[in-house]
């Protein structure tokens, strides 16, 4: 009921001055903290989402000779775990 009073309000104040009036009621208020808070939440997920392909992108650059470790003649057809072995 007083978002109503409030909107009759905002409309003879428009045509008064002339000038578009909004009064932001307690339910607007709620809807703007609603959205904010979304916006919030899909940019902590994004950002979380950046930083895990931010790793995803520098894994090419590990490889077993880089390592320091040595590899069995199957290396390369097997599993790159197996057959790997440290060098010392």
């Amino acid at each position: 009921m007083a978002a109503n009073a409030q909107s009759e309000k905002d409309i003879a104040e428009s045509l008064r001055t002339g000038t578009m009036v909004h009064t932001r009621t307690d339910w607007d208020e709620q809807q703007h903290q609603a959205i904010v808070s979304n916006i919030k939440g899909e940019l902590a997920v994004f950002d979380a989402e950046n930083k895990l392909l931010a790793n995803i992108r520098r894994w090419p650059t590990w490889s077993p000779e880089r390592m320091g470790w040595r590899c069995a003649s199957k290396c390369r057809t097997t599993s790159p775990m197996r057959s790997i072995r440290r060098m010392r």
